[in-house]
């Protein structure tokens, strides 16, 4: 069972890899891995999302839940700005 489960995991991977490429994302110096559209930008606006987050949690206040959501908006398109400016080629 559990060969099958290899065989067919490795099956898998290899065609997904021969049809859809591959992203390779190098480790940082501490051996951690990253994604390459995580930018300062991207951490200073997260950051600022979960402040706004605990703050609306603490508060429950209207004004705090718009806050948040507008925090949420502005993290969202961060992130999907630097995916898209970040994106790396395909390795084949």
């Amino acid at each position: 069972m559990e060969t099958e489960r290899k065989l067919f995991k490795c099956g898998v991977l290899e065609a997904a890899t021969k049809f859809c490429g591959f992203i390779r994302v190098d480790l940082l110096p501490g051996g951690q891995k990253r994604t390459f559209w995580w930018t300062r930008e991207v951490q200073l606006t997260l950051s600022e999302t979960r402040t706004a987050f605990k703050n609306w949690l603490w508060r429950k206040e209207p004004s705090t839940h718009m806050q948040y959501v507008q925090a949420r908006k502005v993290a969202a398109m961060a992130v999907a700005k630097a995916s898209i400016r970040k994106e790396m080629p395909l390795n084949n």
